[in-house]
Order: structure tokens, then sequence, then C-alpha cells
């Protein structure tokens, strides 16, 4: 998981603190060894879908703090789904990257971005 500034910033705070807090409150145990039959105490907060793969800051805190993107999970179970992403993370930083540009490109320029990067509103 990319611990870049803006994420450090996005998850320490009081309004990330509390969040969590509600989200475990609300659900104390490990969603994932829920689903397979397991009972084990959720003691972490996964974003299911990655801050990081927000185009635009206001995207990513929209990601942070919308419960609805918010699964509580054992610590177990937290590294595994890190893991899975993982795998495809190189990919994923690209993709985003893509986005960032194409989303650039097109406010600044009233332009979009091809998938070779070639200008295709011409």
């Amino acid at each position: 998981m990319a611990r870049d500034r803006e994420y450090i910033k996005l998850i320490n705070n009081r309004r990330w603190r509390e969040l969590r807090l509600s989200v475990l409150s609300r659900e104390p145990l490990c969603r994932r060894c829920a689903q397979a039959g397991r009972v084990r105490q959720a003691r972490e907060v996964h974003h299911v879908q990655p801050i990081q793969t927000g185009v635009t800051p206001w995207e990513r805190e929209r990601l942070a703090y919308d419960p609805a993107n918010l699964m509580p999970l054992c610590p177990e179970c937290h590294q595994r789904e890190h893991e899975h992403l993982g795998s495809k993370g190189k990919a994923e930083q690209t993709s985003r990257r893509k986005a960032e540009t194409a989303e650039f490109m097109r406010r600044f320029y009233g332009e979009e971005l091809g998938a070779e990067g070639a200008d295709v509103t011409a």
C-alpha cells in the first residue's frame, strides 16, 4: 500500500479515528472470517476500493471516509487483502497515472487521451 503524504494525512486525523471506531463498534467481527463461518474480532478497517485509486484529491477523500467503502477485518484477513491488492499494484498505479493525466488534459486543454496517450479529440 502506498504511504504518500496525502494518504497519511487522510488517515491520521480525528475524522478517520472516529469513523474507524464507529465501523468497529457497529460491526465488531471480521467480515471475511464471518463469511467463512469463523468468529474473529475485527481490529482493522479496510478500504474496499483503495484510497489511492481516486483520481482527484476530492475522490480520494470520498473513498477515505465513505462508510460503504469500509470493511472491518481481523489483522490476518487485512494482510491477505493487501497481498491480493499488491499483486496488481504496478498495473493499478499505471492505470491511475493514465487517468490522472487524462483528467488533467480534459480539464486544462479540453482533450482526451487514447489508450496509447495519443490525442483523440482531433
